[in-house]
């Protein structure tokens, strides 16, 4: 069974959030479950930033992902396909989001704002994540401000171009971040889909890497 955050936990991150930082957000609301249809099955943790919306609906899972529906997945169907794309499937995955809470809005209408939220639920995250999974299992981030919040200080974070056609190493070195795992970005953004062919080769090293730990 998943361990979950403790309650005194999410109330000490509510508090500094809403009193300390004075960020916005929906406190009282419950917060949306990760999805995970088998534990024992994981072979990559797939993080989202924050699960607010345009139209402030909430979710009883992440993405509105049912693990007794993956196939439901409206929110999620551009990270998937991606993540088809280097052999992941629904049932090899972890997804949760950095920040768990909601906020008034969304990521990118607040980024410095979810940047200093970040900061707050990151050592939970790890905390949560190390709790239930071997700290080889990478993290695949869908965003490149989830790889700016995750990177520590002085960690150089290249343009998605860069990243994508360039050599660079895959994945980020466990002692790169914070959460202490081999971290891979693999972005949602349409222009970073790894259906692009200019992206095969990525798409390729990406792959033969998450083959290694089947």
């Amino acid at each position: 069974m998943l361990q979950k955050l403790e309650e005194a936990d999410i109330k000490k991150i509510y508090k500094e959030l809403s009193e300390k930082l004075k960020i916005a957000g929906k406190y009282d609301v419950a917060r949306p479950s990760p999805f995970c249809i088998s534990p024992e099955s994981v072979r990559a943790i797939v993080l989202g930033a924050d699960p607010s919306t345009k139209d402030g609906k909430t979710f009883s899972y992440v993405f509105d992902l049912d693990p007794n529906n993956p196939s439901d997945d409206r929110y999620f169907k551009g990270i998937e396909d991606n993540l088809k794309l280097v052999g992941l499937t629904m049932s090899d995955i972890y997804v949760q989001n950095v920040c768990q809470n909601y906020f008034l809005k969304e990521t990118g209408e607040q980024q410095k704002d979810w940047e200093k939220a970040a900061k707050v639920w990151i050592p939970y995250l790890k905390k949560e994540l190390d709790a239930n999974f071997d700290k080889d299992v990478p993290v695949i981030a869908t965003a490149e401000i989830i790889m700016k919040a995750l990177l520590k200080d002085g960690v150089e974070l290249a343009s998605a171009k860069s990243i994508y056609s360039a050599k660079y190493k895959i994945p980020f070195s466990k002692s790169s971040n914070k959460l202490g795992r081999p971290l891979i970005p693999i972005y949602r953004h349409f222009q970073y889909t790894l259906k692009e062919k200019k992206w095969n080769d990525y798409k390729n090293r990406v792959t033969e890497y998450l083959d290694k730990g089947k």
